[in-house]
């Protein structure tokens, strides 16, 4: 058992007993490249994931969990997420405009679920492969498997049918909403018009195919642009910017030597920066990549072992990615939470292995009823090796034996007394209300690869491939 959990009993737990409240997120800074370089994680949660989307206005943010999608609450990330069930895998998503509305496509149909209700409000019979909404929410496109993009009138259900060769990955609206545009996943597409159920501009691929390239969205258009961005298969590009009205290229975004491709990306104009799910050779190696929009070059990964999907919130402040099992949000460091803050995140703080360690569970015998959060902490001889720990960890969670996978709440990473002026993180667990009664918590910390501390190895391989402990304690 490593000493790392004793500090916490000194330091956080006594005189944590606070009222309850709302987990909210703090003033955050727009992101920038300035900024992102100080990025940070600021909280995880263990999930099947590989799509991740935020609502127009970032209230809500939607995670494909195998075949169902997670609806989170920005304003609360303690509240349970609505979930949307559905019987097969998940194809694509996408908002209304509005936010209202939450688009998800199956195998043979669209459905329109209400986001405030978690009702489904609308169905189409259609298979789909990509889907788009118009920016005024009165049509939708539908990239077919039938190699056709059909534009979907919401009032009356009409469709106009036009057909895409050769076949295409991705599909938008223009800004305007008068045309659609469909690329091919290699840097080429066409910009099609409804009206004239014609193509206006086609664009040639960028390079050949490559086999086996996954593209999970192709195309984009950010907002205030008239060029759209589109992937690149091979060569020196992830990423290219074209023109909507020429074709023309303007930019090519040069992927990192470190990565191999990449899978879901976004663009987010407010901020200046373009993310996207680096594929590495290994997946303990992949990471988030950041470009600003006006340089070719990546300005800072963020490791997410095994990320699939990227997307940056629509104020700019906040980057999620998912994939490996778990869901992560990144901020600028000077949003990220401090330990003080964290402590207050719930009515009691329970050291999470305070049987192993022979300490106090808190400051004082909890109250059946009130909130709960598991704490703990990582210390090592730099903060490169603290984010590490945080990198390549994989936490698992119980409650008097039942598995939990609540959110993590990751602290900035500071020197602390209680660590000889180590760098130091604190993790925080909120498991929710307790009864009264005995309790049993655990914790068993593995990593997905070999770590050191400065002082010690951890991982596999090593001397200590896992870490935890436990916690009994009595709620009066």
């Amino acid at each position: 058992m490593r000493r790392f959990m004793l500090a916490i009993v000194l330091s956080l737990v006594l005189g944590s007993i606070i009222s309850a409240q709302a987990i909210r997120l703090p003033a955050r800074l727009r992101l920038s490249p300035e900024a992102v370089v100080d990025a940070s994680l600021y909280m995880a949660r263990s999930i099947r994931a590989d799509r991740v989307l935020w609502s127009p206005g970032g209230s809500l943010l939607a995670v494909v969990d195998d075949v169902d999608v997670l609806l989170f609450p920005v304003a609360d990330w303690a509240a349970e997420p609505i979930r949307l069930r559905s019987a097969q895998p998940v194809v694509d998503l996408t908002f209304s405009r509005s936010g209202a509305l939450l688009y998800v496509a199956q195998a043979g149909s669209i459905t329109a679920w209400s986001v405030d209700t978690g009702a489904s409000a609308e169905r189409y019979v259609v298979d789909a492969r990509r889907i788009a909404v118009s920016p005024d929410d009165s049509r939708l496109a539908v990239l077919t498997r039938q190699s056709t993009v059909d534009v979907i009138s919401v009032a009356d259900r009409s469709v106009v049918s036009m057909p895409v060769t050769p076949p295409a990955e991705g599909v938008a609206f223009s800004r305007d909403g008068r045309f659609v545009i469909v690329s091919d996943g290699l840097g080429g597409g066409k910009i099609l018009d409804p009206v004239l159920r014609q193509s206006t501009v086609s664009m040639s691929p960028l390079a050949p195919q490559q086999a086996g390239l996954t593209v999970l969205r192709a195309v984009a258009v950010p907002a205030g642009q008239r060029s759209l961005v589109t992937q690149v298969a091979v060569g020196p590009a992830a990423f290219a910017r074209r023109a909507v009205d020429d074709g023309a290229v303007e930019a090519e975004y040069a992927l990192p030597a470190a990565f191999s491709r990449v899978y879901g990306w976004d663009v987010n104009p407010r901020s200046g920066l373009l993310v996207g799910a680096g594929i590495g050779r290994a997946p303990e190696q992949s990471a988030v990549v950041v470009w600003h929009y006006s340089d070719a070059f990546a300005i800072e990964t963020l490791a997410h072992p095994g990320v699939r999907d990227v997307a940056i919130s629509p104020d700019g402040t906040l980057i999620a990615s998912v994939g490996g099992g778990a869901l992560r949000l990144w901020a600028a460091g000077e949003s990220s939470l401090d330990a003080a803050v964290l402590a207050g995140l719930s009515q009691v703080n329970v050291v999470a292995a305070c049987s192993d360690l022979d300490v106090r569970p808190s400051a004082a015998p909890p109250v059946g009823g009130q909130t709960v959060s598991m704490v703990w902490s990582w210390y090592a001889a730099t903060e490169a090796q603290v984010l590490d720990y945080l990198d390549a960890g994989m936490f698992a969670l119980t409650l008097d034996g039942i598995v939990v996978r609540p959110w993590i709440f990751v602290s900035r990473v500071a020197p602390d007394a209680a660590n000889g002026g180590d760098p130091t993180v604190y993790l925080y667990a909120p498991v929710g209300t307790l009864g009264s009664g005995t309790h049993w918590t655990t914790i068993d910390v593995t990593w997905a690869r070999p770590i050191s501390d400065g002082y010690a190895e951890y991982g596999p391989g090593t001397p200590n491939p896992s870490d935890g402990g436990s916690c009994s304690f009595t709620a009066q």
